[in-house]
């Protein structure tokens, strides 16, 4: 016998899940104000942390409505629900992006820029869909819209697509990168979380896809929530992971005990191996006896890309 998902289990399950989640992204926000590094990453952040919260209230707003509300209320509660999501959803994904953009060299600019606009489309896609869809047929307020199963499937293909997109795109940009193994690893598998927000995503389509109601908003802010988080690993692991090696210099040596604080610490990625910016190369070959070499080398202190192009003779 499976869990009968009821409103009061909806109703604390949706406070819990995004205080937890409120949570994580005030703690972000607040390392990169410490460390001076505010960037459209952490603005895209604030902005699913905001969205977030309107979609929670429209939907304690739906599931708990007081008879002092009015038609028009629950009509209006229902939309901040539903484009509240979408806004949420769709700003950690930039979030990320814009995190993968700070890193990224010239030449993969392009497809960054391609990846901006395709998620753009992908949000005013869903957004407009849904708002059509529901305008319609209205014969379902005030309450909850179906949206049914074309709104379903649009959703789970571009939650999947945008995913995949955002976990694979930094594989082989870190890979190439003077990292160690581990660092690579690391940060490869903090990326590659965007795969649970898909996962979550299943169940929410698969709610939307039978028309369960009450269990539609249930996952929705499961996913709402996980999104979130995931949106902030890169930060808070980029900084736990910085403490443990001040913890550790620290006790190795006494000399070291200020070694890259001056300025602020970096915060997000571990940028930088001790003293080496993180770089990447590109070799491309002219002829036979000569080759190209673009080197983009991230600054953590400063936040800048510099770049260095030379050619050797092979």
């Amino acid at each position: 016998m499976g869990v009968v998902i009821t409103i009061p289990i909806v109703h604390d399950t949706a406070i819990s899940v995004y205080t937890i989640a409120a949570f994580i992204t005030i703690c972000r926000l607040v390392i990169r104000i410490h460390d001076k590094k505010w960037g459209w990453d952490d603005f895209c952040a604030a902005v699913a942390l905001v969205t977030g919260g309107l979609m929670l209230t429209g939907a304690l707003i739906l599931i708990g409505p007081t008879p002092s509300m009015t038609d028009l209320t629950m009509v209006a509660g229902y939309y901040i629900t539903a484009c509240g999501f979408y806004a949420c959803i769709w700003a950690c994904r930039f979030s990320i992006l814009c995190t993968i953009s700070r890193i990224t060299p010239a030449w993969w600019r392009p497809y960054i820029r391609a990846m901006f606009f395709a998620f753009g489309g992908m949000y005013l896609f869903l957004t407009i869909q849904a708002i059509v869809h529901c305008e319609s047929d209205p014969s379902w307020k005030p309450g909850q819209c179906s949206l049914g199963r074309q709104v379903a499937a649009a959703q789970l293909v571009t939650d999947i697509v945008s995913d995949l997109m955002l976990s694979l795109a930094p594989v082989r940009l870190l890979w190439q990168s003077n990292l160690s193994r581990a660092q690579r690893i690391r940060l490869i598998t903090v990326f590659a979380s965007c795969i649970l927000t898909s996962l979550v995503s299943l169940a929410h389509a698969y709610c939307i896809w039978v028309n369960k109601g009450l269990d539609e908003v249930y996952s929705a802010m499961y996913e709402l929530s996980v999104s979130i988080i995931v949106c902030s690993l890169s930060v808070l692991v980029g900084f736990f992971s910085r403490l443990r090696k001040s913890s550790k210099g620290l006790m190795d040596s006494t000399s070291n005990d200020r070694s890259g604080t001056r300025g602020g610490a970096t915060s997000g990625f571990e940028l930088a191996v001790h003293s080496r910016p993180i770089t990447w190369t590109l070799r491309r070959l002219h002829g036979s006896t000569m080759s190209t070499v673009a080197t983009s080398r991230w600054m953590p202190r400063r936040g800048l890309t510099l770049w260095t192009t030379k050619q050797k003779t092979i």
